[in-house]
């Protein structure tokens, strides 16, 4: 519908130019009407008509001196002038103006309807261009956006060089040129009866750093967020992010039943260095997978942090071998780890405790026991909350969590030959990577004849000797491919195998991946 307004002084003159349009039939309506121009102009500010039609003999303000006040501030209206002025210096002013019609009084119908008909089909195709551009501005808009994101997701991937990095980021408009960058991680959890979906999420965080200078921003997932800092100096810079990650922390914080962890990359000094600071940051995140509470990790406060029982490997492999007596020295370098690191307690904690899952709950899949079953509290949110916040709920608790896996290694291990089991497995974890390991080295080991040791070894284990053999290079070239950036073929040697090709085969054979493939799937995580 286009509005139309009458500007006529004679209230005869407006019923009759009303009584020859068809209001009901046509794409027209009447948004009101004045009897001289100076009243007119507020009116028609307010209702904005597509059209209107006046008369140019008006008091006060005549219509020529009307639609030159319009022209100026609402150039888009369209201006008929129906008038029983035949004056030819109207009619030339008027057509200075751009009128869209000049009808002299009295007048047919049609004249009228002709010059409305006109009026509509050039603004049909006005709206019609208008919409069309309007969709192909946001289109571009949309996909410039998609650029951009896919611009700086590639950066913290390591996708782009340097020159690449500084051309892409002058065509969006990104400064990025400073002397230090650090990368903030936050990875958002929910329950699922949360009343925020991500997309509110996601606005919600965006809206907390709008306006924050040096600042690029991205969500990677629906629930992890990216956020870029750049800075002169890394002391600025090192308070920056962590005032970010408060930020954040603290909007997110204000919504129930959701949580935030951000993990604070490493400081770099180049652009090319970047996706390492990122990479920091989600092996930071990585360790702490099982932790459902706001947290804030920083790369350089870990980096000092004496976690030497922290790999989830090392500690994997002492439950295939130790005893119970064993278990109080274990807690106590816990301990000492805690005490050295009063001021991170809760982090160092976290750290650890999602280690000690981790390991257990590996090494319990590989005994053919189930975790939930087991040991069901260890991923309960308050079981995790109380061992994070007290050294001797800690401590009590990672013993009776040791103590139970180790008692349900025992009672896996209970045949005539579980020692002698246990002693070939860690001559395996120790000789592994020499590509002559076989089955006559561990045997002699043990002092059994080749044939008895294959045959007890396979009823013991439930796999073959070479399966296992094969099981632990795998795994062992897993751990490199994922915290190493050493050559397929390299690993292929140092894990024991003769040839780099079939390591791939048997990779992937394994795993259902390329060792590239798994890699990558690593970076991403």
């Amino acid at each position: 519908m286009y509005g139309i307004f009458l500007v006529d002084e004679d209230k005869d003159s407006l019923e009759e130019i009303k009584s020859k349009i068809d209001w009901k039939n046509s794409n027209f309506m009447l948004t009101g009407e004045a009897t001289d121009g100076e009243r007119a102009i507020p009116m028609i500010c307010e209702v904005l008509p597509q059209i209107v039609i006046t008369e140019i003999m008006l008091p006060f303000m005549n219509g020529i001196e009307l639609s030159k006040i319009l022209r100026q501030i609402h150039p888009e209206i369209r201006i008929i002038f129906v008038t029983k002025s035949a004056q030819f210096v109207h009619a030339q002013q008027a057509l200075s103006l751009g009128a869209s019609g000049y009808i002299l009084k009295p007048f047919p119908k049609e004249s009228l309807e002709e010059c409305l008909k006109k009026i509509a089909g050039e603004l049909d195709s006005e709206r019609i261009l208008t919409n069309e551009t309007r969709l192909l501005q946001e289109k571009i808009t949309a996909d410039r956006v998609i650029l951009k994101n896919k611009f700086l997701e590639d950066l913290i991937q390591g996708k782009l060089c340097g020159n690449d990095i500084l051309a892409e980021a002058t065509d969006f408009h990104f400064d990025l040129l400073a002397l230090h960058y650090r990368v903030i991680l936050s990875r958002i959890s929910q329950n699922q009866d949360s009343p925020k979906s991500p997309a509110e999420l996601q606005s919600l965080i965006k809206s907390a750093l709008k306006g924050w200078d040096k600042h690029f921003c991205l969500f990677i997932s629906k629930t992890e967020f990216v956020s870029i800092l750049k800075g002169n100096s890394q002391e600025e810079l090192a308070a920056r992010a962590r005032q970010s990650a408060e930020v954040i922390g603290k909007e997110c914080g204000k919504l129930e039943k959701c949580n935030i962890i951000s993990a604070i990359g490493k400081n770099v000094t180049h652009l090319s260095e970047i996706s390492e600071s990122y990479f920091s940051a989600r092996k930071l995140m990585k360790k702490f997978w099982a932790i459902k509470r706001n947290l804030i990790l920083n790369y350089e406060d870990l980096k000092s942090a004496p976690l030497t029982l922290t790999d989830t490997e090392i500690l994997s492999e002492r439950l295939k071998y130790m005893s119970h007596s064993e278990i109080p020295g274990i807690i106590a370098e816990y301990s000492r780890m805690l005490e050295k690191n009063q001021n991170l307690f809760s982090v160092i904690a976290s750290y650890l405790y999602v280690d000690i899952v981790k390991s257990v709950s590996k090494y319990l899949e590989f005994l053919g026991g189930k975790p939930e079953s087991l040991l069901p509290e260890i991923m309960k949110s308050d079981f995790i909350e109380a061992c994070i916040k007290n050294e001797d709920i800690f401590c009590e608790n990672t013993s009776r969590i040791l103590t139970a896996v180790l008692d349900f290694r025992d009672s896996k291990m209970q045949g005539r030959y579980s020692d002698l089991i246990l002693k070939a497995k860690e001559f395996i974890a120790q000789n592994y990577a020499n590509q002559s390991t076989c089955l006559n080295d561990v045997a002699e080991e043990i002092h059994l004849s080749p044939n008895h040791f294959s045959t007890i070894f396979s009823q013991e284990c439930g796999m073959t000797f070479i399966e296992y053999l094969t099981n632990v290079r795998v795994e062992n070239a897993k751990k490199l491919l994922q915290d190493s950036d050493k050559k397929g073929y390299d690993i292929a040697y140092e894990c024991g195998f003769s040839d780099p090709h079939y390591f791939s085969f048997i990779f992937k054979k394994t795993t259902g991946l390329t060792p590239r493939e798994y890699r990558e799937l690593q970076k991403s995580r």
